[in-house]
């Protein structure tokens, strides 16, 4: 910046992760090029990282909005005309509902969603010792398509959040007083084979 002027960032993270302006065609043309250079090297999986807060728009939450889905689109159909076969997944840890709305209508934005509700709901039912809740919502489960499908984890770098689990548990489970936020540790003995479950 040269001209000693002001000039505003929008960091949703951290400062030193900024977001890009989409609402610019330079940027959103710089981001279909660097698509095409990775298809053109034979990618087979375009992962969007906290894809929900892909477009910003002063005075909303600037999360799921529907200009970020048009987005989605675009890149899909960049995708499926360039490279068919070549995967998206979509990166929102947020509730289930919001969560597989990046489905869209089954066949225009992503193939896979990565399983937020999953990890945590495995936890509780490690915690509560019942896995009810657990089966309730795998059986609950449908996809809008056979052209799309779950990407399942156990555990990620961003750890296990609860948020995702709105909706399918009572606010009671999964609030500041649940039992799921107690930190546990595995503690190995040195002179024995036994693990040891320590609560902070």
């Amino acid at each position: 910046m040269d001209d000693n002027s002001t000039r505003h960032l929008w960091t949703t993270f951290s400062d030193d992760q900024i977001d890009l302006n989409y609402r610019s065609p330079d940027v959103l043309l710089a981001m279909v090029d660097v698509l095409l250079c990775y298809l053109e090297k034979g990618v087979e999986y375009v992962r969007l990282d906290a894809v929900g807060f892909m477009w910003k728009e002063p005075g909303t939450s600037c999360i799921h909005l529907e200009k970020t889905h048009l987005i989605i689109k675009l890149l899909r159909s960049i995708i499926d005309n360039v490279a068919p076969g070549t995967v998206i997944i979509t990166e929102t840890n947020v509730p289930h509902k919001d969560n597989i709305a990046y489905f869209g209508e089954g066949d225009d934005e992503a193939h896979m969603v990565y399983q937020f509700s999953l990890p945590p709901l495995v936890l509780h039912a490690v915690q509560k010792q019942n896995v009810e809740a657990l089966c309730q919502w795998a059986q609950s489960l449908s996809l809008p398509s056979g052209k799309t499908t779950w990407f399942n984890f156990l555990a990620s770098h961003d750890g296990i959040g609860l948020n995702p689990l709105r909706g399918l548990l009572p606010e009671s489970e999964i609030g500041n007083d649940s039992n799921l936020l107690i930190v546990f540790y595995v503690q190995i003995m040195p002179d024995d084979f036994v693990m040891q479950l320590h609560r902070f």
